[in-house]
C-alpha cells in the first residue's frame, strides 16, 4: 500500500508544471494523458490540504447544528463530512469528465511577469482561463462548470429545499477560492525560498 501511494506521489511530482520561476523565459510544456489527468483529480480531492477543509467545514458545521436534521454525536459529524467529501468527489470528477472533452490542463503554471500586481490579477484570471494541451489559453470551462453546477447536484442529497440563489452564491465563492488558491501558488514558492534562506 505504501509503495503505491509512493508511485501516485512520483506520477504526480512527473505532471508537475515546470516553470520553476517567474522570471523564466520560457518553459517546456508537456500536455497531460487522460490518465494523468483523472490522477490530478484524484490529488484534488484526497491530498492532506483539501481532507483537512473538508474535515474543518464539517467542524463548522457541526458546531452550527447546520443542516439541523443530521443531529449531534459522532453520526451527526460523519455525515457532515460525507456530504462536503462528495461535494468535492462530484465537482472533480465533473471537471474531469469537461477536460476529457476540451482538452484542458488543469494544472497552475506560474506568471512570467514581474511585479506583484500583476502577477496577482494574473493567479486572480486562471481561474477562468485554463491552459489547452496544444499549449495555448481557452475559458476554464472545467471549473466553472464543475463550480456552478456541484451545488445543485449536492442539494439533491441535503435534508433543506433548493435555492437557485444559494446555490450560485456557493458557485461564486468556489470559483472565488480557486482564484485565492491560484495566488498562494503563485507566490509561496518565492515564500518558501525567503523562509529557507533564515
Amino acid at each position: 500500500m505504501a509503495q503505491q501511494a509512493t508511485t501516485v506521489e512520483q506520477d504526480l511530482v512527473s505532471v508537475q508544471p515546470s516553470v520553476a520561476s517567474p522570471d523564466t523565459a520560457s518553459d517546456t510544456y508537456f500536455p497531460l494523458t487522460l490518465s494523468q489527468s483523472y490522477l490530478w483529480s484524484m490529488h484534488e480531492m484526497f491530498n492532506p490540504v483539501p481532507l483537512f477543509v473538508i474535515a474543518a467545514k464539517a467542524a463548522i458545521d457541526h458546531s452550527d447544528n447546520n443542516p439541523y436534521r443530521w443531529g449531534q454525536g459522532t453520526e451527526g459529524y460523519a455525515t457532515r463530512a460525507a456530504s462536503h467529501f462528495g461535494h468535492s468527489f462530484v465537482r472533480e470528477n465533473i471537471a474531469f469528465g469537461i477536460r476529457a472533452m476540451d482538452h484542458e490542463d488543469p494544472r497552475y503554471f506560474r506568471s512570467h511577469s514581474k511585479g506583484a500586481w500583476r502577477r496577482t490579477g494574473y493567479a486572480a484570471s486562471r481561474a477562468f482561463v485554463a491552459r489547452s494541451e496544444r499549449g495555448g489559453n481557452m475559458p476554464a470551462y472545467s471549473a466553472l462548470v464543475a463550480e456552478f453546477a456541484t451545488p445543485f447536484i449536492a442539494q439533491t442529497w441535503r435534508p433543506e429545499p433548493m435555492s437557485a440563489g444559494r446555490e450560485f452564491r456557493s458557485g461564486a465563492m468556489g470559483v472565488g477560492i480557486n482564484a485565492a488558491s491560484n495566488v498562494g501558488q503563485e507566490f509561496w514558492p518565492d515564500l518558501r525560498r525567503k523562509l529557507h534562506r533564515h
